[in-house]
């Protein structure tokens, strides 16, 4: 069940403590008259991998585990997000039998598919359909695997070689009727490495909903980082467990030292092995965000030295307080700069009392931090475009606090207190700059010029709506006919679903691009 290709018509001249959860809508943010929507450059791919071994078809309560497979996966391709893209793989057959059942395609594309799961007998071999699902979204950036089986066709041997978890692809996996331990540990093996959660379905009729479940989370943008060092700052890989009311995944576990793909909420944690970390007391729960990583520093210690400058590079003598912005506790009080503290690895606020000023410190186990206060900078973007000045929204991440630090347009100053930023401009794709702001510096970063692109109207008047890509493939934007696009110099590819056709374009610094709607 491959989807069908599109025809390709020429045409001339084509995210800390937490990620910045306003990032997507004030890339969907261009300027008043000339709008066009700025996704995040990298789209999230789902590789789903579907068992229809002989285990599959045996009756199960009424029904088949493959019957329950197909529904669950009809439901799910109906209801993905649209900004991911989706492709499916089936195992069984044999060692090595894989096949691929839904090509690689946007969301959209396939929530009209019909789906009718065959029967390939044999034995599962689901490391192969990991393998190529992993394979696949690692070709084209970011994404998570979901593993719809029964017991037994994936054994934990096999699960160290697979390429996911720790930087590669996330990975969910769900037991279709298990009727021991043995056959599960390959998939509980799987999600522990993968940053994944593992569900089990007992009976037939909560097939859909675990893979429901298993389907949002492996789509969810929110991430846990558990960093574990004991009292000499070593690093220490650790299993936690992780539990949240409402939670429907089995038994569900993290890894120290790496990513764990998790719904918004807040966990409690539990510890089996407590005593390789320190000084200090573990934490009870972690709470995550909408969107983004959060860290979540357990033991080590680091060194903090503040000291405050104005303008001119002279010291001033101000006071500070340092107090734990976990657990609000003052671990220096009306201390007069500069001074150096010894503290627990974790995220502080640094306030001054006059003027009243507070920065956000992210101090890690083993480092040592040298924050800088003084009077407040100000930061001037200006961004060339076809017409002269450009008008696009941009927001900043502090970098020593890991969290959002300012949002603004471009040819608009902006006040920023002293420290080093992450700039993202809201053009496609988006343009990113690390920024230094010294205490009352007034600084313009060099931004390169940017050209236009626009979709001519259709000769009958009708808007068309496109998806601007990379000539991977990779979705930057989506726009319409008539609304300048602003992009970075390059080639690019716009993918019109009515009529559907795809249409090259080469954008240039400081000209604007137009092109023809495709023929009739």
């Amino acid at each position: 069940m491959k989807l069908p290709g599109q025809n390709f018509l020429p045409a001339r001249t084509l995210f800390f403590k937490k990620a910045l959860p306003q990032l997507l809508l004030l890339l969907s943010l261009l300027s008043v008259a000339q709008a066009a929507e700025v996704v995040p450059r990298e789209p999230w791919h789902l590789g789903v991998v579907v068992d229809c071994s002989e285990v599959m078809d045996r009756p199960w309560q009424g029904s088949t585990r493959l019957l329950a497979a197909e529904a669950a996966l009809k439901l799910e391709l109906r209801t993905l997000p649209l900004r991911a893209r989706v492709a499916v793989w089936l195992a069984g057959g044999g060692e090595g039998q894989t096949r691929e059942f839904v090509a690689p395609a946007q969301a959209g594309e396939v929530k009209g598919l019909g789906v009718i799961l065959p029967s390939l007998g044999g034995k599962a071999d689901l490391a192969a359909g990991v393998a190529k699902a992993s394979a696949w979204i690692a070709s084209q950036g970011q994404g998570a695997v979901v593993v719809m089986a029964g017991p037994g066709g994936l054994e934990p041997g096999q699960v160290k070689a697979l390429p996911v978890g720790g930087g590669k692809p996330f990975a969910h996996a769900l037991c279709l009727g298990p009727e021991d331990a043995a056959g599960v540990k390959g998939l509980e093996e799987l999600a522990l490495k993968g940053g994944g959660a593992y569900f089990e379905a007992a009976r037939p009729d909560q097939a859909s909903p675990l893979a429901h479940r298993a389907m949002i989370l492996a789509v969810s943008p929110a991430r846990l980082l558990v960093l574990a060092h004991d009292a000499s700052n070593q690093p220490r890989r650790l299993v936690y467990g992780l539990e949240r009311l409402d939670q429907l995944a089995t038994r569900r576990r993290g890894l120290t030292q790496q990513e764990v793909q998790l719904l918004p909420g807040v966990y409690k944690l539990s510890w089996a092995e407590a005593g390789q970390v320190g000084p200090g007391p573990l934490p009870a729960k972690a709470s995550l965000g909408p969107s983004g990583q959060t860290r979540l520093w357990v033991g080590g210690a680091g060194s903090l030295a503040v000291k405050a400058l104005d303008a001119q590079g002279r010291t001033l003598p101000w006071a500070a307080s340092v107090a734990n912005l976990d657990t609000g506790k003052v671990e220096a009080s009306e201390k007069r700069t500069p001074f150096e503290i010894t503290l627990p690895a974790g995220y502080y606020r640094v306030k001054t009392t006059n003027p009243p000023m507070a920065w956000t410190v992210e101090l890690g186990a083993g480092k040592e931090v040298d924050l800088v206060v003084g009077p407040q900078g100000r930061l001037n973007l200006r961004l060339a475009g076809p017409s002269g000045q450009v008008r696009a929204p941009y927001v900043l991440e502090d970098l020593m606090g890991v969290r959002a630090a300012g949002s603004g347009y471009t040819n608009q100053p902006l006040k920023l207190l002293p420290g080093r930023y992450r700039l993202t401009v809201g053009v496609a794709p988006p343009l990113v700059r690390e920024v230094n702001i010294s205490p009352g510096q007034e600084l313009e970063p060099d931004l390169p010029p940017v050209g236009g692109l626009v979709l001519r109207r259709e000769p009958r008047g009708l808007v068309l709506t496109y998806e601007l890509t990379d000539p991977e493939g990779r979705t930057l934007a989506t726009g319409a006919s008539d609304r300048v696009l602003y992009a970075q110099p390059g080639r690019y590819l716009l993918r019109l679903k009515q009529p559907p056709a795809i249409l090259e374009a080469e954008v240039e610094a400081g000209r604007l691009t137009a092109l023809d709607p495709p023929p009739k």
